[in-house]
């Protein structure tokens, strides 16, 4: 569903928006992610998917809350995300199930993620487990899925993602 997001959940998905950004031509055939994990009102992880292969966003950023201290007062906490959580096993175990693990109350997406193992099953399955799953909408979705251009028409088309100039 998607719902107009408070300030604070702008500010928070802007910064995911940011750090996702860090991992930008080094974790094809993936997505760029970024995740922020916040309690109370404060930020106590967040992360990027650094790598093919590598831990995803959401799981740097729980780590990162985890060695903050924050590990089992996850309980309630909210993560903001620039795209959906995967479900699926791959070379790294779905990140809906750490989510879950972790008591993660509410999670903030900007993007769905359009990839046939995933496509909407990852807010279906959190929502199933009893966390708050919110979307963005507007300029902040806009701005998810432009991020990931190349990887929607990959998953999508299974075309590379091609700008084209041409001067004369």
């Amino acid at each position: 569903m998607c719902v107009p997001l408070s300030e604070a959940d702008r500010h928070f998905l802007e910064r995911a928006l940011a750090l996702a950004e860090r991992g930008r031509g080094l974790t094809s055939p993936n997505p760029v992610v970024g995740a922020v994990v916040v309690v109370d009102g404060r930020i106590v992880g967040e992360g990027f998917h650094a790598a093919a292969g590598q831990d995803h966003a959401e799981i740097v950023a729980l780590k990162d809350a985890a060695a903050a201290g924050y590990g089992d007062r996850l309980r309630g906490a909210t993560i903001y995300v620039t795209l959906e959580p995967c479900c699926h096993h791959g070379r790294t175990p779905p990140c809906t199930d750490a989510l879950i693990g972790a008591g993660v109350a509410r999670v903030v997406v900007a993007a769905e993620d359009p990839s046939a193992w995933v496509n909407g099953r990852g807010i279906e399955q959190l929502r199933a487990a009893g966390v708050v799953v919110e979307q963005a909408e507007g300029d902040l979705a806009y701005k998810a899925r432009r991020q990931n251009d190349a990887f929607r028409k990959h998953v999508t088309q299974g075309l590379p993602f091609v700008t084209y100039k041409y001067a004369m």
